[in-house]
């Protein structure tokens, strides 16, 4: 269960993967069972009942027993059996409800009969057989970033890695690893770090990610027999883009002569 505290971080960071705000409980309850589903399908979150989803406000709202039982009785026709809680929560001295999700482990998950899944702010419906095979496929890929890491920590973040992230980004302000990271909306609902965190920020991600490294080959000729020479780049993946960028103008390494109006001579060697 969150906290005030909690809660009110969250409504700060506005709708997104991982938050969504009802001003009320919908005509519909089942919109309500159709939402968990969707976090359930994807990496967890928060549905805040009470909150205005255009102006982000704590409006509070009054959920009566009946009304409770209802929204209980939907969820609990969610299949399989979501892990979630429904509990109130007084916020800046207004009353909400918050339903907090875990990220399933049996899914798919469906709900009114369709599978639902949170992408971005939104929770959609898989309508056709190729979109759920599409979905459930390629989860691997699709779904990594999202995971969350079990195995790094925020004080191993490299402060030099973030230093070129926010160079290359553009970013002027102070913000610290933690501040910066919090901003790019790479942390779960519950503070978690996702996966893109020490992809970006650790030196070790090609270590602990074997599949995140940039493997760089030269070969003679073109028929991919002889290797000249080779290296496997990890760390961050700026600096893996850079090192890549490095190693391949110099081997890559093109000569132009150029002749007044003539055409461009190509002096290149390509080994």
């Amino acid at each position: 269960m969150i906290d005030e505290k909690k809660a009110l971080e969250l409504i700060a960071q506005g709708e997104g993967q991982h938050v969504e705000f009802k001003e009320s409980v919908p005509s519909k309850v089942r919109e309500l069972s159709e939402e968990v589903c969707a976090f359930s399908n994807a990496s967890g979150g928060y549905v805040l009942i009470g909150v205005n989803n255009k102006s982000e406000f704590v409006k509070g709202f009054t959920i009566d027993n009946t009304k409770r039982s209802s929204i209980q009785d939907s969820l609990d026709a969610i299949q399989p059996a979501v892990s979630c809680e429904f509990y109130p929560l007084t916020v800046q001295g207004h009353d909400i409800w918050v339903i907090e999700v875990l990220e399933g482990d049996n899914k798919p998950y469906v709900a009114s009969g369709s599978i639902f899944v949170r992408r971005g702010a939104n929770s959609q419906k898989l309508r056709t057989p190729a979109e759920m095979r599409q979905l459930f496929d390629d989860a691997g890929a699709l779904h990594f970033d999202e995971a969350f890491n079990k195995w790094f920590r925020m004080d191993e973040v490299s402060e030099q890695a973030v230093r070129e992230f926010k160079e290359k980004a553009g970013i002027t302000t102070p913000a610290s690893a933690p501040e910066l990271i919090r901003n790019l909306e790479l942390l779960g609902p519950r503070g978690e770090m996702t996966n893109v965190v020490p992809m970006f920020f650790s030196r070790e991600c090609g270590k602990r990610i074997p599949q995140a490294v940039i493997r760089c080959v030269l070969f003679k000729g073109t028929n991919k027999v002889h290797i000249i020479d080779s290296k496997t780049i990890g760390g961050p993946l700026l600096g893996q883009y850079n090192e890549t960028t490095k190693w391949l103008k110099q081997r890559l390494a093109v000569e132009y002569i150029m002749d007044g109006f003539n055409p461009r001579i190509e002096n290149g060697r390509f080994r």
